[in-house]
């Protein structure tokens, strides 16, 4: 817990979950006088054109996505 923490990124990073990115990753702990909330982000919010191309016509390669999980016969390029 300290860890994660400390660092989170790198903690999660060093049990294998890929947090490369342009996002940052927050711990927040509860405590008896503090409850935080998370929503998610805002549906009436827009697509940038990749983030559109990968949910309107299927994925186009945004964001990445590794070769071993396309389906067989479907390759990146």
């Amino acid at each position: 817990r300290a860890a994660v923490e400390e660092d989170a990124k790198a903690a999660l990073a060093s049990k294998g979950l890929d947090v490369d990115g342009p996002y940052d990753v927050q711990v927040a702990v509860n405590t008896d006088d503090v409850v935080h909330l998370v929503f998610p982000p805002d549906p009436n919010s827009e697509l940038d054109d990749g983030a559109l191309d990968g949910v309107a016509g299927g994925w186009n390669g945004y964001p990445p996505q590794p070769d071993n999980m396309l389906p067989p016969g479907f390759g990146v390029g």
